[in-house]
Parts: structure tokens; C-alpha cells; sequence
């Protein structure tokens, strides 16, 4: 088996078919776009069968089925084991029964198809843009760039007026200008509502049933709050996909940080030296450039082992920018937190250690309180 690749080749057919899958079982006979298209994905299936040891084979279609809704690891044991190496539950299942394509399957895709595919091109080119200019003609670009990824962070639906004028205060250069209208695109006229978590519109996966493109804004979602987030007619676009998962999403954590830090006294820049030093240079208010400061990452993974070994591959690459991973506390509990530092250890890596929102804010007080020194090297932390 390639990989993890394979399954989530067989996902996408899936989700091709999306809820017409059980209507194409109970109407196979016919010749339809519909039957056509499944009997060329069912053929796919069978192939992928015939390379695996699974448990249990369909026998025919309503077989087939039922499969689908069970837990891999019940029938498909070499996926499901896949899946656990990525640090995803081998309870997973491919379809619900009253949404279609199940919401673990769909964040399957996003994470490892639109995320890694897009990470946001149109923002890596941006960076590479202000640190050019920087170098280049030595203007300072820091601020630039920070408004440019704020006002996505902050607006994941606008319109083309208030893009317009952002970029006039802001006295963006053209390229800014035109890559910032090439992160959105124009709101499909079924997106009615809002995520009152991430802000992107919510999509009507079945009639009335309308979700989140992340599984995890639905642990924040409130039905009954639905009026109040509907899209006006003034909210035209929205951001494209791939950057509202590779930034939106991950800016709104790495602004929960900094409301938390200087709340607590803290004076915080962004993306300090056009993200060359982390996401985040903390200092105590009032103090001024060259003073100690504290660098941060902010990493927003869903769990441990997929953060674990991402540390390892950039350690090993010399991406790792800080030595302080700072990971929200909706996913940074004690076991999280020690499974990642203790991999880290046995690979010997001790220039950075992963920490939780509320960790990072408790440091920053006991530090900083009664003119202690704001940073000391702690479990292998070292002081910038």
C-alpha cells in the first residue's frame, strides 16, 4: 500500500458521489450519470481490495455498503493502522448515515488534500515578496505583511469595497493589493449562514443540516444561534478554502495567545522579522526593542503524534524557529503535552518544547512578577 494516499483516494470518490451513493446501490440496474459513476467507483473499491488483507470483502453491494458505516479497524485493519500512525482514531468511518460522507472523512481530506496541496500559495508568495522588497530595495516590510494576514485572519467574508479601502490605508503596493483579492472568491448562492467559531460560511450537507468545513468549530456550534449569524448582502466573499484552513484558521489561535498575554501585561509583535522568528515576540509592556524577550510558534494541530512528527521533520530540515511551541489549551491536555515532549526527547531534540496556551501565560506572570527575569533557560528553553 503507497500510504495514507490510498485511503483518501477512496474517500474522494466518495465524496463524489456524496449522498447519491446509497441511491446508487438501490438503483444500479439503471442506466444513469448516476449508476455509470458508481459502477466506475465500486470497480475502483474492488481493485483496492484485492491489495489488502482485510477482515471481512463485500459479498455484493448492500454489503459494500454497510462496510462503509462500520469502523475501519471492524473490516480494513492495514487503514485503520494507517490512520493511528497519523494520530487519527481507527474508529473511523467513511459514511454517515444521515450526513453521507462522514465528518472525520471530510477532515481527512481537507488536512492532507486542500491543505497541503494549497498552504496557501498566494501567502507563502506574499512573504517572499515583503522579504524581497526588504532585502532588495530596504524598505521596512514588517508591517505590511502583518496587515496583510490580519485582514484575513479577521475577515473570512467581506466584500470588494472594504478590501479596497484596507489596502488604500494600509498604502499596499500592487502586489499586495491583487494577491489580497486573489485569496477570496465569491459566496455560493446556497451559503446562507456563518460559523460562529472560525467565521467561513457553513455548508447544508443535508436539508437543514448545515456544518463546518473544521470538525472542530461544531463543538462550538450552537443551532439555535443560527439567525444570527446569516451572511448579509453586503458580505459578497469569502476567503478560499485552502487559506482559511493554512491561515484564517490558524491566525484566529495565534490571536487567542496574544489577547491572553496582554491581558496579562505582555507587549506582543507579530510575525517578528517577517516570520523568521515564529509567530509571535513577546516582551513586558513598555519595554523596549532589545530587551529580553520570549520568541513563539503557535501550532494548532488536532493531535499529538501528527505534531510530534512534524517537530521532528522540521527540526531536522532547521525549520524549527523557536523554542517555545505554544499549542491551545482546547487540545494541549497533560497527555497531549507529554507525548510530544517525550518524542522530542528521544530524538534528541531539546532546542524547543511544546506548551499549552495557558502554560505559556502562567510563565510570562511568574517571570515577570516583582522584576524576576522575564525568561530563564527552563527544561532546555533557551532565552533569545
Amino acid at each position: 500500500m503507497k500510504g495514507i494516499e490510498d485511503l483518501i483516494e477512496l474517500v474522494e470518490w466518495v465524496r463524489r458521489l456524496e449522498n447519491n451513493v446509497e441511491d446508487a446501490v438501490h438503483s444500479s440496474s439503471e442506466d444513469t450519470v448516476v449508476s455509470r459513476d458508481f459502477e466506475i467507483f465500486f470497480n475502483r473499491f474492488l481493485y483496492f481490495m484485492l491489495q489488502f488483507d482485510l477482515k471481512e470483502y463485500p459479498v455484493n453491494l448492500f454489503h459494500w455498503l454497510k462496510l462503509l458505516k462500520k469502523p475501519l479497524k471492524d473490516w480494513w485493519p492495514a487503514a485503520a493502522n494507517l490512520l493511528d500512525e497519523e494520530g487519527i482514531s481507527s474508529d473511523f468511518i467513511i459514511l454517515d448515515d444521515e450526513i453521507g460522507l462522514s465528518e472525520e472523512a471530510e477532515e481527512l481530506l481537507r488536512e492532507y488534500k486542500s491543505y497541503q496541496e494549497a498552504s496557501a500559495k498566494v501567502v507563502r508568495d506574499v512573504l517572499i515578496h515583503c522579504r524581497d522588497v526588504s532585502l532588495e530595495k530596504g524598505l521596512d516590510m514588517q508591517w505590511s505583511y502583518t496587515k496583510f494576514r490580519l485582514f484575513l485572519i479577521k475577515n473570512p467574508v467581506t466584500n470588494i469595497e472594504a478590501m479596497e479601502l484596507y489596502c488604500l490605508e494600509n498604502d499596499f503596493d500592487h502586489f499586495l493589493t491583487s494577491s489580497l483579492e486573489n485569496c477570496y472568491e465569491d459566496i455560493p448562492p446556497s451559503s446562507a449562514f456563518k460559523c460562529q467559531s472560525c467565521g467561513w460560511t457553513l455548508h447544508e450537507k443535508t436539508k437543514n443540516v448545515f456544518v463546518c468545513i473544521k470538525q472542530q468549530c461544531l463543538r462550538s456550534y450552537d443551532v439555535s444561534s443560527l439567525n444570527h449569524y446569516e451572511i448579509t448582502e453586503a458580505e459578497q466573499l469569502r476567503v478560499k478554502e485552502s487559506i482559511q484552513f493554512s491561515t484564517v484558521i490558524p491566525g484566529q489561535r495565534e490571536l487567542e495567545l496574544k489577547r491572553k498575554l496582554v491581558k496579562s501585561g505582555a507587549a506582543i509583535e507579530l510575525y517578528p522579522d517577517l516570520e523568521r522568528l515564529g509567530d509571535l515576540r513577546v516582551r513586558r509592556a513598555g519595554e523596549k526593542a532589545g530587551s529580553e524577550e520570549l520568541l513563539i510558534d503557535v501550532k494548532d494541530y488536532r493531535n499529538a503524534k501528527q505534531l510530534a512528527k512534524k517537530l521532528v521533520t522540521d527540526h531536522a530540515a532547521g525549520l524549527v524557529k523557536t523554542p517555545v511551541i505554544a499549542v491551545p489549551d482546547d487540545k494541549a491536555n497533560s497527555r497531549y503535552l507529554k507525548f510530544v515532549n517525550k518524542r522530542l526527547v528521544e530524538m534528541g531534540i531539546n532546542s524547543c518544547k511544546v506548551y499549552s496556551f495557558k502554560q505559556v501565560v502562567r510563565m510570562f506572570k511568574e517571570l515577570s512578577s516583582d522584576g524576576a527575569q522575564l525568561f530563564e533557560v527552563k527544561e532546555n528553553i533557551h532565552v533569545y
